[in-house]
């Protein structure tokens, strides 16, 4: 009797907590971030000011971008950043803040987020003026699980479009799947 009522108890604790950990998984994610598209202008030598809860920093760097998912749009991202001088001379790279003020069903405006724009450079690629940058948090203002990855795309002019390269996570696949093949020739040699 004893013993019927110990597995009871036990079988009602692992419902329990699987249960708990069914309602404790986040909620996968409808946006992927492969799917965004950032579309706008980018100006740059600027020399003004822009302020960030209060303070101000300097503004040599502004884009104003429409981000979307290739349906939807999904608000209005602004980049402002400074020249970056890591050693007492500008670097080529800039840094700032990034805001995003994100489409609003209910009509409600200027609900921003405000987060970190440690990157962002000028290269070319092929003969084309290309912009690249990453945009820290940003994942969390939109819901997507995983941090989004360095955004690439082509500037002609002052008008950019581009979108979140998953190089990384391709690269370790793919890299990690090498180093279980050359691991499993060395355990057929040895």
């Amino acid at each position: 009797m004893k013993n019927k009522i110990v597995v009871k108890v036990g079988l009602v604790f692992c419902v329990l907590a699987f249960l708990g950990i069914f309602f404790a998984r986040p909620s996968p994610a409808s946006l992927v971030f492969t799917d965004l598209v950032f579309e706008g202008d980018v100006q740059f030598d600027l020399n003004g000011m822009y302020y960030v809860y209060g303070i101000g920093y300097p503004l040599n760097v502004l884009g104003h971008l429409e981000v979307s998912d290739n349906d939807d749009k999904l608000g209005d991202l602004s980049l402002n950043g400074q020249k970056n001088y890591p050693g007492g001379e500008w670097d080529g790279t800039y840094f700032g803040h990034w805001a995003f003020d994100p489409v609003d069903p209910m009509g409600y405006c200027c609900d921003y987020e405000i987060g970190i724009l440690p990157d962002l450079s000028q290269f070319q690629e092929q003969g084309q003026d290309m912009l690249g940058f990453t945009l820290k948090g940003f994942n969390e203002v939109l819901g997507i699980l995983e941090e989004l990855p360095e955004i690439v795309g082509l500037l002609e002019g002052k008008g950019f479009e581009g979108s979140p390269i998953p190089i990384g996570s391709t690269l370790l696949l793919l890299g990690s799947g090498l180093l279980g093949i050359v691991g499993l020739r060395r355990k057929r040699i040895g």
